[in-house]
């Protein structure tokens, strides 16, 4: 667990705070879209470690956080649906 209550990735980078990732009490979260754009975090984290050091303040971060908008995004478009809003 990092300092500010998020998880780490596999590889140890920072993740999604570990409310959203350790618990799942939302409906989003059986989605096969969230569990697929939480796997993409995990890819992107990997291999935006292995772009040049030059590039780590730009590209790294920007790639890392577009990639945790894609899961945080999918997690607001779901509250306060109701389950047939859901399956649409």
């Amino acid at each position: 667990m990092t300092k500010d209550g998020g998880t780490k990735t596999g590889d140890g980078s920072p993740g999604l705070p570990s409310s959203i990732s350790d618990h799942n009490m939302y409906k989003f979260q059986d989605l096969r879209v969230y569990k697929l754009a939480l796997e993409y975090v995990d890819t992107v984290y990997k291999l935006s470690g292995s772009l040049p050091q030059s590039e780590h303040f730009n590209l790294r971060s920007q790639l890392e956080r577009a990639a945790t908008s894609v899961v945080l995004n999918i997690a607001e478009g779901s509250t306060g649906q109701s389950n047939a809003e859901q399956k649409r």
